[in-house]
């Protein structure tokens, strides 16, 4: 008899094991398997650098993990570089927008201003030129709605200011 026990056991095991998993029981194995899986691997890999210091070797470029004391301190360099070339990056473009504010200001306080006696005068000396102008094809001087002096091949905005 004990042994139509130990062959009925046996075979609800193989029954039991073919039977397919509950979904909540695979997520749950494959949650722990990773788990266990990452540990192992940061274990292997510490081991490793370990034995590299322990020979005074250094580990080969690319080797370096995350987790270890080197990573942190380039990983802090870079941040530390980064933010230093943005504080470059912002002086530039302040000197920059000062240097434009100051233009803008020498502009409008020290611009020459012309005077409308000038421009009255160099308007009739035009006038005058063109009126002796001995080419057929020579055209008047004229004012158009713009203000703008035509004439010939020269446009002169604001000469005529009557």
């Amino acid at each position: 008899m004990p042994a139509l026990e130990v062959h009925k056991q046996h075979l609800k095991d193989l029954r039991d094991s073919l039977k397919p998993m509950d979904r909540h029981e695979l997520f749950a194995f494959e949650k722990e398997y990773i788990e266990k899986r990452k540990l192992f691997k940061d274990q292997k890999e510490r081991e490793r650098l370990e034995n590299y210091n322990k020979l005074g070797i250094v580990p080969p470029k690319g080797e370096i993990i995350k987790s270890t004391a080197k990573w942190q301190e380039i990983s802090e360099r870079d941040q530390e570089e980064k933010k230093m070339k943005e504080m470059k990056d912002q002086e530039v473009i302040q000197l920059t927008n000062r240097r434009k504010e100051y233009a803008n200001l020498i502009k409008k306080t020290h611009w020459p201003e012309v005077s409308k006696k000038k421009q009255k005068e160099l308007m009739e000396r035009r006038l005058k030129l063109d009126s002796k102008s001995t080419r057929s094809s020579a055209k008047p001087l004229t004012q158009n709605k713009n203000n703008s002096v035509i004439g010939g091949s020269v446009v002169c905005p604001n000469l005529l200011m009557l």
